[in-house]
């Protein structure tokens, strides 16, 4: 498995050979106010995969 997306990662790379941090990688920090709130990134987390992380600041 590990070895199918080594070579899918590569494949990929061969044809997209420009891949940058803001590609793959987004921050926002905004100010809570206590309820839930919908953060939008323009990352499809849905489609592609990935992870939310939010952080209580102190």
């Amino acid at each position: 498995m590990l070895a199918d997306r080594m070579r899918m990662a590569a494949a990929w790379l061969a044809a997209n050979p420009r891949l940058y941090v803001e590609d793959v990688f987004s921050t926002y920090l905004y100010t809570g106010n206590g309820s839930t709130q919908a953060i939008t990134n323009g990352i499809d987390l849905a489609g592609k995969g990935g992870a939310g992380v939010a952080q209580r600041k102190k």
